[in-house]
Order: C-alpha cells, then sequence, then structure tokens
C-alpha cells in the first residue's frame, strides 16, 4: 500500500514525505512495481474528495474511500505510514444509518484485493486486552507491516485447503 505520495512523480525522484522512501519509475517499468505501490483505478475512483475525510490522488493510498459491493457500501480508511500499510472497514447501513454489523469475510477479502496483491498476507490484530482500542464496534482492520513477512503457521496445522 505504499501509494505514490509527496508532490514528484518524475522518473528516479523519490517522495518528499519523510515516511515514504519508494522511487519513481519511469512509466516504461510500472511493470516491475508492486501492486500494492499503485492505486488502483477502481479505488481512485472511490476516494472521497470533499469534507473531512478528503484526500487528493498526490495522497496514494492514504485516505477514505467508498466502495460499492454486492448488496453493501464499504467505508475504507486507508493508510501506509509508520512503517505499516492498514486499511479500516466499515459496512455503511442503509440510507446513510450508522452502520449496524461488521463487514464479512467476502467484504474483507473484496478490500484486500484493491489495496495489496495476491500473493501478499496481511492481517487482523487482537492485542492483548489491556493494549485494545475499540473506536467503533462494527469496524475491522488489516494490517501489514512494510519491512518483514507476516510468520504463517504450516498449512497442514490450519486445516484441508479444500473441505
Amino acid at each position: 500500500m505504499a501509494g505514490l505520495p509527496g508532490k514528484s512523480t518524475t522518473p528516479g525522484t523519490t517522495s518528499d514525505r519523510p515516511d515514504h522512501t519508494i522511487t519513481f519509475l519511469p512509466q516504461r517499468e510500472v511493470g516491475t512495481i508492486a501492486l500494492r505501490q499503485i492505486v488502483q483505478p477502481e479505488v481512485e475512483r472511490a476516494r472521497i474528495r470533499v469534507g473531512q475525510m478528503a484526500s487528493s490522488p498526490i495522497d496514494g493510498h492514504n485516505g477514505a474511500f467508498v466502495f460499492a459491493h454486492v448488496d453493501a457500501w464499504l467505508t475504507v480508511i486507508a493508510s501506509d505510514g509508520q512503517g505499516w500499510d492498514h486499511v479500516s472497514v466499515t459496512v455503511q447501513g442503509e440510507r446513510y444509518k450508522e452502520p449496524d454489523r461488521c463487514p464479512t469475510w467476502e467484504e474483507m477479502c473484496f478490500v484486500k484485493s484493491l489495496f495489496w496483491r495476491n500473493d501478499e498476507t496481511v492481517f487482523q490484530l487482537h492485542p492483548e486486552k489491556r493494549l485494545a482500542v475499540n473506536c467503533h464496534p462494527y469496524c475491522l482492520h488489516l494490517w501489514r507491516p512494510q519491512k518483514q513477512d507476516i510468520p504463517m503457521p504450516s498449512m497442514w496445522i490450519v486445516g484441508p485447503k479444500e473441505a
């Protein structure tokens, strides 16, 4: 999710924001950039551009977004600073009512596919109780550290791939 923030998109230059250290590559080399470094068109179209949560394309993946998915509207707040890629996801209630349920597994998979590649692992975090923060009862989060791999258990421990 390390987006393309900063003011310079000139090939060979780096972002001017201190928490972003990516190098911009010439257009012909775009295929060599990890997909998470490129804001996908469907993500950009969903960006909130006015109001308190407004952002612009210069912010890369940092911002608030609203996506239509099956029969729900998903509100996503994304960030990629301090060494972490992160999204928070809520389901917009009917007719702009407050959310009344957590996102489903399928909805979280949809959001993951928008912000990360298929070969990247992200996780939901359940910290020890004294460190837990809950600002919204129906919000779920996906996290990915930017500078290390997430350890995974052997698949035989998890269970059969197909049930």
